[in-house]
């Protein structure tokens, strides 16, 4: 889509959810939370929390995380200890 469009128009249930170029809106992330499984989930959540994403709590061990990328989270994991051994 970012070869073909310049600007962006979302629009859900009839409104305007916004209208950006097609930069802007990729630069700033949009989309789902990242999925992340860790047994020290808690640690995890707060470390993250700490650096101004959002945490939602699933399953015990379960996090969606937003406001960050799927790489800073697993280098952040991985810098403080907290993945799985294996």
């Amino acid at each position: 889509m970012a070869v073909t469009a310049d600007r962006l128009v979302i629009i859900g249930r009839g409104r305007l959810i916004t209208q950006t170029p097609m930069a802007d809106f990729l630069a700033a992330g949009y989309g789902g939370p990242v999925m992340v499984r860790s047994p020290q989930a808690a640690e995890l959540a707060a470390r993250l929390a700490a650096r101004g994403a959002t945490i939602a709590r699933h399953d015990g061990d379960t996090l969606a995380v937003t406001g960050t990328t799927p790489e800073e989270i697993g280098e952040l994991a991985r810098a403080d200890g907290l993945t799985s051994p294996g």
